[in-house]
């Protein structure tokens, strides 16, 4: 009789969650019997708040860290964002002479892919009125390490950058790309030279 009240309660929707303890189970007088109903959450339930809750924690610390960074933008990182290919004077114009420069650290990205391409460019010309300075172009050359684009037309860019700048009398760029996939790219850009195709 017992048995079947119980069984009336469990089929009346007890909430699932409910947890039911009687102390007749140790066998003590049935006459002392104890229900006890819990209407306690689900594990479940309760893992799965917690996780919501942690979930929206972690994203407002992200978001919090990224503001941080942002407002904390290294002196090195404003200068390659701002930075321009600066004109000097020759200070020789009365006479031709070859400038030759070299940036093994080079960095782009690949445009399909959007793995990183490392290349050393290498930089020729012989001056007229005006020549680069260097540091502005060592700054305008490591801005290309975030930008997708071809070995051919990085390299093609620089050429163009620096012609339009300093409009020098003779200007080679070559631009010599690690290889990736076992191909090796070498990619030269030259106008001016009378006597010989390559610096």
């Amino acid at each position: 009789m017992k048995r079947s009240k119980r069984n009336e309660k469990l089929q009346k929707g007890e909430p699932k969650g409910s947890v039911y303890h009687s102390d007749n189970i140790f066998g003590q007088d049935p006459m002392r019997t104890r229900l006890f109903l819990f209407h306690a959450q689900p594990v479940s339930c309760i893992s799965a708040s917690s996780c919501y809750i942690k979930k929206k924690i972690s994203d407002k610390n992200k978001d919090i860290g990224m503001e941080k960074r942002e407002k904390t933008m290294k002196y090195g990182q404003a200068a390659i964002a701002e930075a321009k290919l600066e004109p000097w004077p020759n200070p020789s114009p009365e006479r031709d002479y070859l400038i030759e420069i070299s940036f093994p650290e080079f960095t782009c990205l690949c445009p399909r892919s959007g793995y990183p391409d490392f290349a050393t460019i290498k930089i020729s010309y012989i001056p007229a009125d005006l020549i680069v300075e260097l540091k502005s172009l060592k700054l305008y050359l490591n801005g290309f390490r975030d930008i997708h684009i071809s070995h051919e037309e990085a390299t093609n860019r620089i050429f163009s950058d620096l012609s339009k700048t300093i409009k020098p009398k003779s200007l080679t760029v070559v631009g010599d790309f690690h290889p990736r996939g076992n191909v090796h790219t070498v990619i030269t850009v030259e106008e001016g030279w009378d006597s010989r195709s390559s610096v």
